[in-house]
C-alpha cells in the first residue's frame, strides 16, 4: 500500500497532472501511466521522517536496570536497550520549511516511534517510550519526545492521535500529564514545568467540553463525565477501503454514524476492542459513542490530580485548588456511576 508519500509539488499542480492524465476507455488512467504520474510527483514514503541517532544514546547505560544481575536477562535488556538506534527519527527540513507538501506533522526535535514499521509519532504509545527512555538514560530525548507533544497541543488545541495532517481530527488517552512529570522528576526542569502547565491546563478543557463531556441524570443528581468523540464523520483516510467496506449497504446516515464511532474507537487507542460494539463478533455494531468509559475517565481523574501537583510546584495555588475539586468531582461520579461491588 502506498500511503503518506510527500509531494514534490504544490497540491493544485499535482491535481492539474492526474486530471490531464489520458484515460482508457473505461475512464480511467492504465495502471502503468499511474505508476509513472506517481514516480513524477510524489517522494518515497518516509523520506521526510528520517533516522536519527540522538546523543544521549549509550549501549551500555548508567545505573542499567541495577536489580537485574542473571546474565542473559542482563544482555536481553541491553538489547532492547540498543533498538533506540533504530527507532529515533526527525523530520526532515521540508516537513518544517514546506508542511503543506507533507501529511506529516511538524515536529520540533527528535522523537521515537513505538515500532518500526510506524511513519509517524503517536500519542499515547509515547508514554511508554519515554518511561523506557528514561530507563535508559536519554533524558535529553525523553524530553523532546514530550515538547514534540506539547507544540502539537500548543497548535491544534489538543494532542492529535499521531503526528499526521488526519490524525487531528481526534486525540488519544489524555497522558501527556504523565510523560509531563516522569520527565521532571528527573531533569527538575521548572522552565519546561512552567511550559507545561498551561498547555495541559488546556488539555483538559478539550477533554471536558461537550461534545466529549457529557451530564449523566440521575435520581441522586447530575454527574459530568467524559466519552471519545471524534470529530470525523467519513471513512478514516488510514483505513480507507476497510471503513467504506464496513458500511456498504447502510442508508447514508448509519454509514456516518459508523464512520464517526470507528473514528471515536481509534481515539481510545483500543482499535478495535470489542467492548466497544453491542455484538462482540460484529464490528458494524460499534457504539462508541454512546458509551462513557471507565478508564478514559480514570486517566482525567489522573490528569487532574498531575495538574494541581504541578501548580503547587509552580505555586499557584488556585490552579491547585480548581484541578483538585475537578479530579473530587470525578472521583464521586465514576464511584457513583461505574463502581459494583459484585461486578
Amino acid at each position: 500500500m502506498r500511503r503518506d508519500l510527500p509531494l514534490l509539488y504544490d497540491a493544485a499542480t499535482v491535481n492539474a497532472s492526474f486530471n490531464a492524465l489520458p484515460k482508457q476507455s473505461n475512464g480511467f488512467p492504465a495502471n502503468e501511466t499511474l505508476q509513472e504520474f506517481l514516480a513524477a510527483n510524489f517522494g518515497t514514503a518516509g523520506s521526510d521522517f528520517e533516522a536519527a541517532v540522538p546523543d544521549d544514546f549509550s549501549s551500555e547505560p548508567d545505573n542499567f536496570l541495577p536489580n537485574v544481575t542473571e546474565p542473559a536477562i542482563r544482555q536481553w535488556g541491553l538489547a532492547v536497550n540498543d533498538l533506540w538506534q533504530d527507532l529515533c527519527r526527525e523530520v526532515n527540513e521540508s516537513v518544517l520549511t514546506q508542511p503543506q507538501l507533507h501529511s506529516l506533522l511538524p515536529l520540533p526535535g527528535i522523537t521515537a516511534i513505538p515500532g518500526d514499521r510506524f511513519r509517524e509519532l503517536y500519542y499515547w504509545d509515547s508514554y511508554w517510550v519515554i518511561k523506557g527512555l528514561l530507563v535508559s538514560g536519554m533524558t535529553e530525548t525523553a524530553t523532546s519526545e514530550t515538547r514534540n507533544l506539547l507544540s502539537l497541543l500548543e497548535t491544534y488545541g489538543h494532542v492529535p492521535n499521531g503526528a499526521r495532517v488526519y490524525y487531528i481530527n481526534r486525540s488519544q488517552p489524555p497522558m501527556l500529564s504523565n510523560m509531563v512529570l516522569a520527565v521532571y522528576e528527573v531533569t527538575q526542569d521548572d522552565d519546561f514545568l512552567a511550559y507545561a502547565l498551561p498547555l495541559l491546563v488546556s488539555e483538559h478543557q478539550y477533554w471536558t467540553s461537550p461534545p466529549k463531556q457529557v451530564t449523566v441524570a440521575t435520581a441522586s443528581g447530575n454527574y459530568n463525565l467524559s466519552r471519545y468523540y471524534a470529530d470525523w464523520f467519513a471513512p478514516r483516510p488510514e483505513s480507507y477501503l476497510e471503513d467504506y467496506t464496513s458500511a456498504e449497504g447502510m442508508s447514508a446516515d448509519e454509514q456516518k454514524s459508523l464512520w464517526h464511532d470507528l473514528a471515536s474507537g481509534a481515539e481510545s487507542g483500543m482499535d478495535f476492542s470489542s467492548r466497544w460494539f453491542s455484538d462482540p463478533s460484529n464490528i458494524t455494531t460499534i457504539q462508541t459513542t454512546r458509551i462513557i468509559p471507565a478508564e478514559l475517565n480514570a486517566y482525567l481523574y489522573q490528569m487532574e490530580i498531575n495538574v494541581a501537583d504541578m501548580a503547587d510546584m509552580m505555586g499557584n495555588g488556585s490552579l491547585a485548588t480548581s484541578f483538585r475539586g475537578y479530579a473530587a468531582s470525578r472521583k464521586v461520579a465514576i464511584n457513583a456511576l461505574m463502581y459494583s461491588q459484585t461486578a
